[in-house]
């Protein structure tokens, strides 16, 4: 992690920063928070990401009812459904 020096936001600049932070494993961050939106880059495959951003991205995720989602699942790049 490193501290952007234009904004006062701390930065994640690997996909292992990225897993520490949201505290989940390779699976869950491709398989689920990335095909529902994650936010930040992979630019010649170095992520990067702004922990201000996920904060508001996870909050947003979390505000919607559960029977929004239950009657609307997100696809999965696998073919499943997350509920």
């Amino acid at each position: 992690m490193s501290k952007d020096p234009f904004h006062s936001e701390i930065m994640l600049t690997s996909k292992d920063e990225f897993k520490q932070y949201l505290r989940c494993s390779e699976e869950t961050l491709m398989g689920k928070y990335v095909p529902l939106g994650l936010p930040g880059a992979v630019i010649n495959g170095r992520w990067s990401g702004s922990t201000e951003r996920i904060d508001q991205w996870w909050n947003d995720l979390h505000a919607q009812p559960i029977t929004r989602t239950l009657k609307n699942p997100v696809k999965l790049g696998n073919g499943e459904e997350y509920e």
